[in-house]
């Protein structure tokens, strides 16, 4: 998996296995009939690798659906999708080159990503990792081989009823912008979020990593100390 700010590579897993024994508990005591699962959030995929293989065997079927306000990050999980197996090695001047021309092919955004920490090109780290990362990357492709994938906003899911939704938004009281491009320029409206989540959570179970606990409205389900996973429960 490559670099990405804010992404779950490391505690993925357990948050997915956290998320299925949650939702199990909660289709048996409501009496839910869970149709579909899906991240608005969906960066590097480091919670959702998990999700199709845990849900394998759900009746009914599950449906499976993913965004990210990035479409790069749509783009380059489309192409893996669809097969596209990215480079293994990287030289700097042809990372520089890349950079200034702005290229935004399959291999110019996975490299993007591979190639930099925090915009900065790391010689060392690129030696080390861009093949392993090509390869987790072609992995996690095909294990969301069969996610609907679509760029924009949150909300453009709104419409989702009987689903499990979980939401790796930027954090609350983040400094930088939830910038990408020139598209998108501004703060991430956080509460306009919250209010987003809880009148989702009358059809639909919603979890949100965070690190302070979004809204009254949220239970703290598990924590690694610093990062934590919120329930949020419809009072209604």
């Amino acid at each position: 998996m490559t670099y990405y700010i804010g992404g779950k590579k490391k505690i993925g897993e357990e948050i997915s296995n956290i998320i299925k024994n949650v939702c199990d508990i909660l289709e048996k005591e409501k009496k839910i009939e869970i149709k579909g699962y899906c991240e608005p959030f969906c960066g590097m995929m480091g919670v959702y690798q998990h999700i199709p293989g845990l849900f394998e065997k759900h009746k009914p079927k599950l449906k499976f659906k993913a965004g990210d306000r990035n479409h790069y990050i749509i783009k380059l999980w489309k192409g893996l999708q669809n097969g596209y197996r990215p480079p293994t090695t990287c030289s700097k001047s042809e990372y520089t080159q890349l950079k200034k021309s702005n290229d935004k092919t399959l291999k110019g955004i996975f490299l993007g990503f591979a190639g930099a920490i925090r915009g900065v090109f790391r010689s060392t780290f690129m030696e080390r990792n861009i093949a392993t990362q090509s390869e987790q990357c072609i992995k996690i492709g095909k294990l969301i081989k069969n996610v609907q994938l679509s760029d924009g906003e949150y909300h453009q899911y709104s419409n989702l009823k009987n689903y499990i939704i979980y939401c790796d938004p930027p954090y609350k009281d983040r400094v930088t912008p939830y910038a990408i491009g020139e598209k998108y320029n501004t703060r991430f409206d956080y509460d306009k979020f919250t209010e987003w989540c809880k009148s989702m959570s009358k059809d639909n179970i919603i979890f949100v990593s965070e690190y302070k606990k979004p809204s009254s409205d949220f239970v703290e389900i598990w924590s690694d100390g610093k990062e934590k996973l919120y329930l949020l429960v419809n009072k209604n």
